[in-house]
């Protein structure tokens, strides 16, 4: 039986993982927090909690702070997650960026990307609108979790994970069956214009990053501390082009952690646009 930890063990993986990434778990949160030290704790060989607290202590590097990171985050997703907001982008680009720059390379962020499930869908997206992309579309795809970044770049996904969000229409257009397996693979039309890499919002953001026309931050500032917020948002900032799109989360705003934005409703998705 999972037995309840001190306070003690709780709030110190809960500081390191603040201190990492920019969440926080909470008092009443604590529970959720155990469970996963508990898992950890097994996957990498230790006795107990108490164990791996001891171990830690003196350090956590390599696959451990790997794990504990990835425990961390949530990584719940599907192909075209929250679709309104994909149905929006789409009527995004048909008004603005078609009419006016339909030979420029449009460039988008999706960070975190999680399995991959959003820049796929994003891709999928611009192949159909390709006859108004006249410069065609790149995808930079982001996460911390290696683990999750190894699966995205593979591009295989279990007919389970197909079905959450996929109809049987874009499923035959822009997945192959792989022989022999009940898993399909993404065509290589989309996969070759999506990077990789691997990225932590709270850590160094280096200036090769570039400029994005169009950057999906969904689902993460709602488990920062304000302060974390503000500095995501801030560094995020540089790196959207004049009249750009930020797009957060359904649960998410930018109240209070930015001027840098004007706010439009675009179909249902409240969308921010740097001001120019």
């Amino acid at each position: 039986m999972q037995s309840k930890l001190s306070h003690k063990i709780t709030s110190f993986f809960a500081n390191y993982i603040c201190n990492e990434l920019g969440i926080r778990f909470h008092e009443e949160n604590y529970f959720q927090l155990e469970k996963r030290l508990n898992d950890i704790a097994k996957k990498s060989g230790f006795n107990s909690v108490d164990d791996l607290y001891s171990h830690a202590k003196n350090g956590i590097t390599g696959p451990l702070k790997n794990l504990i990171l990835d425990t961390a985050t949530n990584n719940e997703t599907l192909f075209f997650r929250d679709l309104s907001i994909f149905k929006s982008i789409e009527s995004l680009l048909r008004k603005d960026y078609f009419q006016l720059k339909n030979t420029k390379t449009l460039k988008v962020w999706s960070v975190p990307c999680s399995t991959g499930q959003e820049p796929y869908s994003l891709g999928i997206l611009f192949d159909k609108l390709k006859f108004c992309l006249g410069g065609g579309w790149t995808i930079k795809a982001s996460d911390i979790s290696k683990r999750v970044l190894e699966i995205a770049k593979k591009g295989v996904y279990s007919s389970l994970e197909i079905k959450r969000g996929l109809d049987d229409q874009l499923l035959s257009h822009y997945f192959m069956k792989v022989d022999g397996t009940e898993t399909w693979q993404i065509k290589s039309n989309i996969s070759s214009r999506i990077i990789f890499d691997e990225f932590n919002l709270v850590g160094h953001w280096p200036s090769s990053i570039g400029q994005f026309d169009i950057v999906l931050l969904r689902n993460v500032l709602i488990y920062q501390e304000v302060e974390t917020k503000k500095k995501v948002i801030s560094q995020m900032t540089k790196h959207i082009l004049p009249g750009g799109s930020l797009i957060l989360g359904s649960a998410e705003n930018l109240i209070g952690l930015s001027n840098d934005f004007e706010s439009r409703k675009v179909e249902n998705t409240l969308i921010y646009f740097k001001k120019k």
